[in-house]
């Protein structure tokens, strides 16, 4: 999935506008120099040959002197997107119309995305008894599961009427940022309520739930951003190189203010 390049190529460009004007021979080598970015790869960003990752705009955003407004538009746009690609949402076909309720639903109900990694199970069985016996859904449920995830092609049934994961690891959607963001939240509120009913009801010996409260600064939290999210990968890459697959698992780490920043609560209001 392509990043909104117009948008980011938008803030960067803007922003270099406004230093050329108060400095005429402001160079976009100097400016590459500023950002502390190579002058190639800036070039390439702003001519829109190149995707401006997550990471490299929370490297210069705070040195970027547009308005805040947009710098905000920006990063929220990047994070919703960074969000969808957990689920594996495949790309419609060209010329192929999807109904936007389904996706909405499938992005909000962990049990889609169970679904299609129960596939991988050891001893799974091609059954809807199977699928609603394991999810603890009945059979209807699990009729309307496959019926979604077949309007959106994550899921094919084949002429044997073998269900086949048809995601192959890529992700995308066809919802507006809004209700991307809605979904993913519902989604949230969801897991949340699940590890609930793990920490009352799970032997602690076939669970982790465990937390740590620490003072820091708000730079500081930004930095860890991408180092949660390097380390969920290794984690979900190491538990799933095995042969034998016989449970399905969920990881959420939450990192989150228990008192808000005054130098964050600042900036907001600048």
């Amino acid at each position: 999935m392509k990043t909104d390049l117009s948008l980011l190529n938008e803030v960067l460009s803007q922003d270099f506008e406004l230093r050329k004007i108060k400095n005429k021979s402001f160079s976009m080598r100097a400016y590459a120099l500023f950002l502390g970015i190579d002058s190639s790869l800036l070039s390439k960003i702003l001519s829109g040959k190149r995707e401006v990752s997550l990471d490299l705009f929370l490297s210069v955003k705070d040195k970027l002197i547009v308005d805040k407004a947009l710098i905000s538009a920006s990063l929220i746009k990047l994070e919703e997107e960074n969000t969808v690609r957990s689920f594996r949402l495949k790309k419609a076909r060209e010329g192929h119309t999807i109904l936007k309720q389904s996706h909405f639903e499938i992005i909000k109900d962990w049990r889609h995305y169970a679904f299609l990694e129960l596939l991988n199970f050891s001893d799974f069985q091609n059954s809807e008894a199977w699928m609603g016996e394991k999810l603890g859904i009945t059979e209807s449920e699990v009729k309307m599961l496959i019926s979604r995830l077949v309007k959106t092609e994550l899921l094919v049934i084949n002429s044997k009427g073998e269900w086949i994961d048809s995601t192959n690891g890529l992700s995308s959607h066809v919802l507006e940022n809004g209700e991307v963001s809605i979904a993913n939240k519902l989604y949230q509120e969801t897991l949340i309520d699940l590890s609930k009913d793990a920490l009352r009801n799970t032997n602690i010996e076939r669970r982790d739930q465990s937390s740590i409260m620490m003072a820091t600064s708000i730079d500081k939290v930004k930095a860890a951003k991408p180092i949660i999210k390097e380390f969920r990968r290794k984690l979900c890459a190491f538990l799933e190189e095995t042969n034998e697959v016989d449970c399905l698992y969920q990881l959420g780490v939450s990192l989150f203010p228990l008192v808000e920043s005054q130098k964050e609560e600042v900036q907001d209001a600048i």
